[in-house]
């Protein structure tokens, strides 16, 4: 297991089957120990609960959920949180502040942290090498992030996710997805979560975050590849999944604000009727019966389609540099933008791909505590996706 540099946090990817304690994984090791516990009564029984907070920075808004979490892996959701950034989507001047205060004022227990940066400056590339011992892997990383993202690596923190083993057809390469953020970054987003009074245990890229619920629910992804769109107010990543293993992750120029925006330049409106048409019109008068008297869909539509071509490309990529991935079954839209009247119909309809639809906490494993709270806007577990993934996966070990 390798620390990131100067942030005392751990790798969370490349260490998931790296020998941390005696007797195998870290994971190996946990489930060693429950059985000890099991075989002696002790069950829960004398066992610290744990409070975790999940925290996702994004652009737009810091979205939270705070869990209690068993020694054996049970959670309940105490608090979820949706605050738009004082400071706006783009700028974050202020921002330990800005999460400081919004903590505070919601009553966040303080404590271990899992979070996921806005994603500005990260790096994502799946990456071939031989085989090879685990002590040579990383220099070798290092080496190819600097041939093919033209990056000295000595300035990045690397992370990485083994994706398979060598190539059924006999090729001896092995297929890992490689995540680069500049230290620079790291460090600024862990001297935010630490004034603000957290101590973070664990950084992840938001797409590994958002696929950690595929991990605890394994029944959302089913057979099959899934399309993951995360549509956020400044970015939209789109990832092939296989499970809740990312096989291809690409940022595509699509956003909630260029919608927005969109609307504000042809229509004459100002940000907030803007922003307030988007969300209560969206793409609804673009179905038949029904009238788009003011314009709104008609405006956003070419948006959409832009969207739509980006996809097709991702998807025509793929289909000749991985062609051996399952088909594609299901189609996933988390973020805020995912909440676009209409989106869901229209993407579906363009690739003929069934939009599945994420279920409530509680149909993710995830009951409500007896005094739980919600904190600023109204948000689904959609918008809250990351943060649940992150706080999730930390509390099942």
């Amino acid at each position: 297991m390798k620390l990131i540099s100067g942030a005392r946090l751990k790798f969370r990817h490349s260490a998931r089957e790296s020998p941390q304690r005696p007797g195998g994984s870290t994971r190996r090791y946990q489930d060693d120990q429950r059985r000890k516990r099991e075989r002696h009564g002790e069950g829960d029984i004398g066992l610290r609960k744990r409070t975790i907070l999940g925290l996702d920075a994004g652009s737009y808004a810091l979205k939270a959920v705070q869990i209690e979490a068993t020694p054996r892996g049970a959670a309940v959701l105490q608090k979820s949180l949706y605050l738009p950034w004082p400071t706006g989507p783009d700028s974050r001047d202020g921002t330990p502040a800005s999460l400081k205060e919004s903590l505070r004022a919601c009553a966040v227990t303080r404590g271990k942290v899992v979070s996921a940066p806005d994603g500005r400056g990260l790096l994502t590339r799946r990456i071939s090498l031989p085989q090879m011992p685990a002590r040579d892997l990383l220099e070798a990383l290092k080496w190819k992030v600097k041939k093919e993202l033209g990056e000295d690596p000595e300035e990045l923190v690397l992370d990485y996710l083994p994706l398979g083993g060598p190539d059924p057809n006999g090729s001896r390469l092995g297929e890992w997805m490689v995540f680069a953020l500049s230290k620079t970054s790291l460090q600024e987003h862990v001297r935010m979560l630490e004034e603000a009074g957290l101590k973070p245990v664990g950084v992840e890229p938001q797409a590994t975050g958002l696929l950690h619920l595929f991990e605890t629910c394994p029944s959302l992804a089913g057979e099959g590849s899934s399309l993951v769109l995360d549509l956020g107010a400044r970015r939209t990543q789109l990832i092939l999944a296989l499970g809740a293993i990312p096989q291809f992750i690409r940022e595509i120029p699509f956003s909630g604000r260029q919608l927005t925006q969109g609307l504000r330049d042809a229509l004459g409106l100002d940000e907030n009727t803007a922003e307030q048409k988007k969300r209560e019109t969206g793409l609804r008068g673009t179905r038949a019966g029904e009238r788009d008297l003011d314009g709104v869909s008609e405006t956003l539509e070419p948006f959409v389609q832009e969207l739509c071509t980006e996809i097709r490309y991702s998807l025509g990529y793929l289909q000749e540099h991985l062609p051996s991935l399952p088909p594609l079954r299901s189609l996933f839209l988390f973020g805020g933008g995912a909440h676009l009247p209409g989106l869901d119909e229209t993407l579906s309809r363009e690739f003929g791909l069934p939009c599945v639809p994420l279920p409530e906490f509680s149909g993710l494993g995830l009951p409500l505590s007896e005094d739980y709270r919600s904190f600023g806007q109204t948000a689904p577990a959609s918008s809250l996706a990351t943060a649940l993934g992150l706080a999730l996966r930390e509390a099942r070990g």
